[in-house]
């Protein structure tokens, strides 16, 4: 039985070394040299995302009220 599991060691080993080395940092997008435009990048990018969430508060809010108004007229008809 010992004999067995040799081809299968064999395979693992060479399973692993044809993979490619991990390389996560490699691909992250790299940093701005300048740490206060990266400053400025991030403080653009949180005013354009509080403007969206704005955005879609209101839209909630007015699908709110018309789903109570829709709720009183459906009780009245």
């Amino acid at each position: 039985m010992k004999t067995a599991s040799y081809p299968i060691l064999l395979a693992a080993a060479l399973l692993v070394c044809t993979l490619p080395p991990h390389r996560a940092q490699s691909q992250a997008q790299p940093a701005p040299v300048d740490p206060l435009a990266a400053l400025q990048a991030l403080q653009t990018a949180n005013d354009d995302l509080l403007k969206r969430q704005e955005a879609t508060l209101k839209d909630l809010t007015d699908m709110t009220a018309e789903a109570r108004e829709a709720k009183i007229f459906a009780r009245r008809g």
